[in-house]
């Protein structure tokens, strides 16, 4: 299964592969650029991917937001699972790749299967500090 979105100048696709979500995200800027997932229609609990890609070399992680502290997960005694980082800057659109395992192991796991809902978080930043905050951000009911 495969998908897309596509508000307020991001883009997000993905599929499904080898028990992994395979994700595509670019946004109109140099600074950072996530998507995030999660069971309830709130910030608080969202786990998302973060990334900044205009650098020489791309930087990611996972979070949770714990509003208002959004540390990585690992910080919370939890992993990520992040892998197939990759990722540039071209034409004034940062576009990172990554992907992340379906089913999450505890704490803050996220449900990433095939026809799993989850609501949706898009957002970037002007700046490619991960503290800091989000030029636009969107929240969207979806079905993975």
């Amino acid at each position: 299964m495969a998908g897309s979105i596509a508000e307020g100048g991001m883009t997000f696709t993905w599929v499904h592969a080898g028990g992994r979500l395979h994700g595509t995200l670019t946004a109109p800027t140099r600074g950072w650029l996530a998507v995030g997932f999660n069971d309830a229609r709130a910030l608080e609990g969202t786990r998302f991917f973060i990334a900044v890609v205009a650098g020489a070399a791309p930087v990611a992680e996972v979070h949770v937001a714990l509003v208002p502290e959004h540390p990585p997960i690992e910080a919370l005694g939890g992993r990520s699972g992040l892998a197939d980082v990759a990722g540039a800057f071209a034409g004034g659109v940062s576009r990172a790749t990554f992907s992340l395992p379906e089913v999450g192991g505890a704490p803050y796991a996220a449900d990433l299967r095939a026809g799993a809902r989850t609501h949706l978080m898009l957002a970037w930043s002007h700046g490619p500090e991960f503290d800091h905050h989000s030029a636009w951000r969107g929240h969207f009911d979806m079905v993975l």
